[in-house]
C-alpha cells in the first residue's frame, strides 16, 4: 500500500471517528493495530499522528457549538470524502477498494449507534469504488451482524446446525463450540472471515483475534484444535452451483512401463471432481510429465484405467472428443503467425458452426481475458527472435486451449522460466478457470508459497514412480515432517507471515542418513517405498468421487475434411508468407541454382563455330540430369522440416480429433504450389541460358514431377524422425543414389553385377525416380523436338534393317564360325543362341514378307545359306527406308531452304543427346547376354521385347515407347505415370506413418 493511500485511509477513518460529535470506542487502539498490520513499528506512530491531527483539526472548542455545526461538519466531511475516495479509486484495484470499505466498516462497527452520518460516509465511498449495492449490504451486514447467516454467499463452521441460524452452508465440528463465519463476494472472488469464540485458532500458522475481520486468501487454512479447513473446501460451497456441468475423474494406474520394461509410475489412484485444481510436484525422473501424458490420454497405461464420468478415456468413445486440453512445456506456437492469427486458425478448425463475426468476438474475450488484446496482431516469434515475453508466451498458449473450453486442462510446468509476478498471473488464470468448472492438472517444479497454496490438492511423486502424497497442500508439509519425525510436525506455515516453503517437502524426503562423525551419507532416511506404504494407508483407499454417468457436453464442433484442409493450407501459407526470409530464399534459391548451373555448362566448341549453339554444347544431356538432381535436393530441403517443426502443434491438436489427411493434404497442395513456381522459374531461366527452345512444356511438367516426389518423400522424412541433424544426414544417402543409378552418369552395362549390372536396368534403379525422369526427359527432347520429329519414323525403320544387315548377321555368320565342334550341335552354347536367335528374327521378318523357312540348324552350310537369303532380304527393306527418307529430305527442301533445315538443327537438334540415344558411342554394338544377343546401338529406335505387355517397366533403357495394358505409349508419358504411382504410393505412405512404425518395429 503507497504512503498516498495510507495517509488518505487515515483521513478517511478520522471523518468517520468524528462524526455526531461522538467519538467512537477504542477507535485509536483500531487504527494503531491497523497501522501495526501494515508497517514495521517504527512507522506507526507517525502516521498514528496523521491520524490524530486530522482528527483534531475541526474538533468544536466550545461544547455548546456540537450540535450547531453538526450538519455543516456532514456536509464538509462528505465533500472531503469523495475527493478522497476519488484519490483512491484511481490508484487500487478493485479487490484492494473492497479490502479499504471492509476496513472503514470494521473501524465502527463497535458503534452500537452505528450512525446515518458515518453509514453515509461509507456509502459514499462504496458509489466511487463502484461496489454493487448489494454486495456491499451483504458486507455491512457479513461486518455487523445485522442478521443470522442465510445468504448464499455465507457458510457457517459450527459445532451442531441444529443449534445456529439457520443458513444454506454449513460444517460442523463436534469438538468444537465456538463460530467461524466466511462470506464469499462473487464480483472479486475473494473470501473473509470472521471468528466467534475463546477457542485458540490459527490462519495461516497465526492466531486469530475474535470478532475480527480477516481475508481467507487462496491456499489459506483455518487450523482447529483437532482438525483444519482449507480454502478449497470454502470455496467449493460457492462455486459448485456457478460452474456449469459437474463430472468426476477417476484414474487407476496399476503400474505403467516404459517400452524397454522399465518400470515408469507404481499403483496409485486420483479422484478428482469438476472445479479443482490440482498439483503434481517430484524429483527430477519421478514421473510427472509420463504420469501427466497418461492422464491426458495421451499414452495408455501398461495397468489401469481413467475415466471421465464412468466413460473410459482410451476407449476412443467420441463422447469425450473435445473434453481434455494439453498444453506441454514447451510452446505450441505458429512463430510466424500473429497472436490473433495463431488464435483465429484454431477457433476456425474447433468450431465449423461459428461466422466470421462470432469468431471475432469469441477471440476477442480471450485476448482479453488474458491480457493479451494489446499484442494481437504482433507476431509471435521464437526463442532466438522474441517478439513478446514469456509470460505472454504462455498466456497464449493456455488461450489456445480455452479457446475451445475443454472440461479438464493438463499443464506441464506452466511457470518454468517466468518471473514470479508473470507466474503468479499464469496460476491466477488457471485458478479462476476453476471457479468456472474446469478440472485442472498442473505439473509443477519449486513454486513459490502463493502459488503452490493456490492448489486445491496436490500429488506428491517420489523418485522410481512412487507416489508419496495426495491431498491438501499445506497438509503436505506436516505429513512429511511426522514421518521423518520432525519436530512440531504439526505445523506447517510460519507463524510470521503463513507463507509455506515448498521446497521443505523435498528436504524432507531427500533427508539423509548422518554417520558415525556427523557427515550427510548417501542413503535417504527414508526410502521412497516408505514414503508409498505411507501414501496408500492414508490416501489410497479414501473415499472415491461419485461416477456421473451423464454425457459431458463441448462445444467443439470441427469442420469436415474440405473445410479442415482449407483452414490449415491457410494457416501454413500465411505462415510462409508472414517470414520474409523464408520467401526471399525460397524465390531466389532455384533462379540462383539454374543460372548458376547453366552459365558454367553453357559451352561453346570452338572449333566448329565462334557463337553458342544448342547442337554443339555437349553438356545438354548432363545438364538434363542435374535439372533433375536439383529438383530433388531443393524439392526434399523446403519440405524436410514441415511435420517435425508442426510436431508439437499437431500433439496439441490430437485432443481435437482433426482430419489427418486433411493436414497432410494442406502441406502437399502448398508444397507444390512452391514446386510449380520453382519448376516454371527452373525451366524458364535454364532453357533460356542455354537456347533450348522446345519441349518447354514436357521439361517443366517432367521436373514438377521430380520437385513434388522429393516433397512427399521430405514430409516422410519429416514425419519419421525426431531431429532436423537425423532428417539432413538422410537427404544424402536418398540422392547419391539417385545420382548413380539415374542412367546418366554410369552406364547400366558397366555396374556390378550385385546390383544387377548389365544390358537391362537394374530392379534397384527401377526404384528412382531420377531414372525414370531422365529417360522420360531425354527419349522426349531427342524425339519430340521440331528438327527430328518427323524424321523420326524413316529414321527408325532405317536404323532396324541396318542393325539387322550390319550387327545381327555378322554377329551370327560368326558365332557359326567360332562354334566348337564341326556340326551345330544342341550342346554348343553358340548353337543355342543360333537358334534362339533367328527364330525370333524370323518371327519379323515373316511379317515384313519374307518367305523361306528356317534351316536345317545340324548342317552350318544351309545355316549360312540363310543368312545370305535374309541379307539380300534386309537390304532390300533397308533401300526402301532410305528410298523413304530421301523422299521425305526432298520434300523438305521444297519447303524450306537448306540454311533453314540446317538452322533447325542446330537450335533443336543436340549432337551429344544423339550419341548417347542412338548408343553410337559404345564400342560393342551387340553383345551377348545371358544366352542371347542384345541389341546396344541405337536404343531409341529398338522396340520393346514384348515380355511383359501388362506393364513394360523392364523395357530396354532409353526406348522410345513402351507397353502399358498390351497397348504402346511413348515413354515420356509412361515414365511420368511411373513416377506419379510412386508419389501416391509415398503419400499413402506418409499418411500411415509407414516408415516411422517400421522403425519402431526394427527398435
Amino acid at each position: 500500500m503507497s504512503e498516498e493511500i495510507l495517509q488518505a485511509l487515515m483521513q478517511l477513518f478520522a471523518i468517520i471517528a468524528r462524526q455526531d460529535g461522538v467519538l467512537i470506542n477504542n477507535h485509536e487502539k483500531y487504527v494503531y493495530n491497523f497501522l501495526a498490520s501494515q508497517l514495521n513499528s517504527n512507522r506507526v506512530d507517525d502516521y498514528l499522528k496523521i491520524y490524530t491531527d486530522f482528527l483534531n483539526q475541526s474538533k468544536p472548542e466550545v461544547p455548546g457549538a456540537e450540535a450547531k455545526d453538526k450538519a455543516r461538519t456532514s456536509m464538509k466531511d462528505s465533500v472531503r470524502t469523495l475527493s478522497i475516495c476519488k484519490k483512491i479509486n484511481k490508484t487500487l484495484a478493485q479487490k484492494q477498494k473492497t479490502i479499504v470499505l471492509i476496513r472503514l466498516l470494521e473501524f465502527f462497527k463497535n458503534d452500537s449507534n452505528h450512525s446515518a452520518n458515518r453509514i453515509a460516509i461509507v456509502e459514499t465511498a462504496a458509489d466511487v469504488f463502484k461496489i454493487e449495492k448489494a454486495e456491499f449490504l451483504d458486507i455491512k451486514e457479513f461486518v455487523f451482524e445485522d442478521k443470522d447467516a442465510t445468504s448464499e454467499n455465507e457458510i457457517i463452521v459450527g459445532q451442531t446446525p441444529d443449534l445456529q441460524p439457520a443458513c444454506k452452508h454449513y460444517i460442523s465440528f463436534n469438538n468444537y463450540t465456538g463460530k467461524c463465519k466466511f462470506i464469499h463476494l462473487r464480483s472479486i472472488n475473494i473470501v473473509i472471515l470472521k471468528y466467534h469464540g475463546s477457542t485458540e485458532l490459527y490462519l495461516n500458522g497465526a492466531v486469530i483475534k475474535p470478532e475480527t475481520i480477516y481475508l481467507f486468501p487462496h491456499g489459506s487454512t483455518l487450523r482447529f484444535p483437532q482438525t483444519s479447513i482449507y480454502y478449497s473446501n470454502i470455496i467449493s460451497f460457492f462455486v459448485g452451483e456457478k460452474s456449469g456441468d459437474a463430472f468426476s475423474f477417476h484414474a487407476h494406474i496399476v503400474e505403467h512401463k516404459f517400452p524397454n520394461g522399465t518400470k515408469a509410475l507404481n499403483e496409485l489412484k486420483i479422484e478428482e471432481h469438476s472445479g479443482n485444481l490440482v498439483g503434481i510436484m517430484g524429483a527430477s525422473g519421478s514421473g510427472k510429465t509420463t504420469l501427466l501424458t497418461l492422464l491426458s490420454g495421451q499414452d495408455k497405461p501398461s495397468n489401469g484405467e481413467i475415466k471421465i464420468n464412468s466413460t473410459d478415456l482410451n476407449s476412443g468413445n467420441k463422447e469425450l472428443h473435445g473434453v481434455i486440453g494439453y498444453v506441454p512445456q514447451d510452446d505450441l506456437l505458429i512463430e510466424d503467425l500473429t497472436v490473433y492469427q495463431n488464435l483465429y486458425y484454431n477457433a476456425k478448425l474447433c468450431f465449423n458452426d461459428l461466422d466470421e463475426n462470432q469468431t471475432n468476438e469469441k477471440i476477442g474475450k480471450t485476448l482479453s481475458s488474458l491480457g493479451l488484446e494489446e499484442i494481437k496482431h504482433i507476431k509471435v516469434g521464437n526463442a532466438l527472435n522474441k517478439k513478446i515475453s514469456g509470460g505472454q508466451r504462455k498466456r497464449l498458449n493456455i488461450a489456445l486451449e480455452l479457446l475451445r473450453e475443454p472440461h479438464i486442462i493438463f499443464l506441464d510446468e506452466p511457470t518454468s522460466g517466468l518471473s514470479s509476478r508473470d507466474s503468479e498471473n499464469v496460476m491466477d488464470l488457471l485458478k479462476e478457470l476453476t471457479i468456472k468448472g474446469k478440472l485442472i492438472f498442473v505439473v509443477i517444479h519449486q513454486p513459490s508459497s502463493d502459488i503452490f497454496k493456490m492448489f486445491d490438492k496436490m500429488l506428491i511423486l517420489d523418485k522410481g514412480g512412487y507416489a508419496a502424497f495426495y491431498g491438501n497442500p499445506i497438509e503436505s508439509v506436516t505429513h512429511f515432517k511426522k514421518i521423518t519425525h520432525q519436530i512440531n510436525n504439526d505445523v506447517a506455515e510460519c507463524n510470521t507471515c503463513g507463507s509455506v516453503n515448498p521446497e521443505t517437502i523435498f528436504n524432507l524426503i531427500e533427508l539423509k542418513e548422518i554417520d558415525e562423525y556427523g557427515n550427510y551419507t548417501s542413503k535417504r532416511k527414508v526410502e521412497p517405498k516408505q514414503f508409498y506404504e505411507a501414501y496408500k494407508q492414508k490416501f489410497f483407499n479414501a473415499l472415491p468421487i461419485e461416477n456421473i454417468k451423464k454425457t459431458i457436453k463441448t462445444s467443439l464442433n470441427t469442420p469436415g475434411k474440405l473445410k479442415q484442409t482449407m483452414f490449415f493450407f491457410l494457416r501454413d501459407l500465411y505462415s510462409k508468407i508472414s517470414n520474409k526470409q523464408y520467401v526471399l530464399i525460397n524465390l531466389l534459391e532455384v533462379p540462383a541454382l539454374v543460372l548458376f548451373l547453366s552459365l558454367i555448362i553453357k559451352y561453346i566448341d570452338t572449333t566448329k563455330s565462334s557463337e553458342y549453339t544448342f547442337f554443339h554444347n555437349y553438356n545438354i544431356p548432363a545438364y538434363f540430369f542435374m535439372s533433375i538432381i536439383a529438383a530433388l535436393l531443393v524439392g526434399l530441403t523446403i519440405s524436410a522440416e514441415e511435420i517435425y517443426k508442426d510436431q508439437k502443434i499437431l500433439k496439441r491438436e490430437k485432443f481435437l480429433h482433426l482430419s489427418r489427411f486433411s493436414y497432410l493434404s494442406s502441406k502437399v497442395i502448398l508444397l507444390f504450389s512452391i514446386s510449380l513456381i520453382q519448376s516454371a522459374l527452373f525451366v524458364l531461366i535454364g532453357n533460356l541460358v542455354l537456347g533450348i527452345q522446345a519441349n518447354y512444356f514436357s521439361f517443366f511438367l517432367m521436373l514438377f514431377s521430380v520437385f513434388c516426389f522429393s516433397n512427399i518423400l521430405g514430409l516422410i522424412l519429416s514425419s519419421t524422425f525426431n531431429s532436423p541433424v537425423t532428417i539432413y544426414i538422410i537427404i544424402p544417402l536418398i540422392i547419391i543414389p539417385q545420382l548413380i543409378l539415374g542412367g546418366a552418369l554410369f552406364s547400366y552395362s558397366k555396374l556390378s553385377s550385385l546390383f544387377g549390372g548389365g544390358y537391362k536396368v537394374p530392379a534397384i534403379a527401377n526404384a528412382m525416380v531420377s531414372r525414370w525422369a531422365y529417360e522420360g526427359l531425354a527419349v522426349d527432347m531427342y524425339i519430340n523436338n521440331p528438327y527430328n520429329k518427323d524424321k523420326y519414323i524413316f529414321n527408325k525403320l532405317e536404323s532396324r534393317f541396318n542393325y539387322k544387315l550390319v550387327y545381327f548377321i555378322p554377329k551370327i555368320e560368326q558365332l557359326i564360325k567360332d562354334r566348337k565342334i564341326g556340326p551345330l550341335y544342341d550342346y554348343d552354347e553358340n548353337t543355342k543362341i543360333i537358334k534362339t536367335e533367328l527364330a525370333k528374327d524370323h518371327t519379323e521378318a515373316v511379317e515384313l514378307g519374307f518367305d523361306k523357312a528356317l534351316p536345317d540348324f545340324s548342317d552350318a552350310a544351309s545355316t549360312l545359306e540363310y543368312l545370305q537369303e535374309l541379307n539380300g532380304f534386309y537390304s532390300e527393306k533397308y533401300n526402301q527406308a532410305s528410298a523413304l527418307k530421301e523422299k521425305y529430305l526432298s520434300q523438305e527442301l521444297k519447303s524450306k531452304d537448306a540454311k533453314e533445315i540446317e538452322q533447325n538443327k542446330l537450335t533443336y537438334f543436340n549432337n551429344h543427346l544423339d550419341e548417347i540415344v542412338t548408343g553410337s558411342l559404345e564400342k560393342e554394338k551387340i553383345v551377348i547376354y545371358n544366352h542371347s544377343l542384345v541389341q546396344v546401338v541405337d536404343p531409341i529406335y529398338k522396340d520393346p521385347d514384348g515380355s511383359n505387355k501388362i506393364l513394360g517397366c523392364n523395357t530396354h533403357f532409353l526406348s522410345a515407347t513402351k507397353y502399358f495394358f498390351h497397348s504402346m505409349i511413348p515413354t515420356y508419358y509412361f515414365n511420368l505415370m511411373i513416377i506419379w504411382l510412386i508419389n501416391g504410393l509415398l503419400f499413402i505412405l506418409l499418411y500411415f506413418d509407414g516408415l516411422k512404425k517400421l522403425f519402431r518395429m526394427v527398435k
